[in-house]
């Protein structure tokens, strides 16, 4: 899908469902900028305001694992799982979305994917 046709509000919508059929309880939203990250997250408090999102952190600064979306930049994400405070088990997400996957996602930051658990489904129908 171009730019501004809504990619986020269909995956939005896509969330709810799978939130409501109980087939979600975590998502992992993948951005490749702090900007988009706010854009974001914005977005799903526009559309699904009752959902609890990170960010934002607590007061007290610690990482919350009780929010049920969290949306994350490839680098800080990443730098938490290689953190010796990692508060993520590799399989602590039900569905994981990655957003500009063009640009870097199975480059640089191919460690993300790595350390979850994940099947892709390939252009080509394979699954990995």
């Amino acid at each position: 899908m171009a730019t501004g046709t809504g990619k986020t509000r269909t995956v939005i919508a896509l969330v709810e469902a799978l939130m409501r059929s109980n087939w979600v309880g975590r998502t992992l939203f993948l951005v490749d900028r702090v900007v988009l990250q706010e854009q974001t997250a914005d977005a799903f408090k526009e559309h699904l305001p009752n959902v609890s999102l990170y960010p934002p952190l607590p007061e007290d600064g610690a990482m919350p694992t009780d929010r049920r979306v969290y949306v994350f930049t490839y680098p800080t994400l990443l730098n938490l799982l290689q953190s010796e405070n990692n508060p993520f088990s590799p399989f602590f997400f039900d569905l994981i979305v990655v957003d500009e996957s063009h640009r870097s996602i199975y480059n640089v930051y191919q460690d993300i994917l790595s350390y979850f658990r994940w099947h892709h489904t390939g252009t080509d129908g394979n699954t990995y």
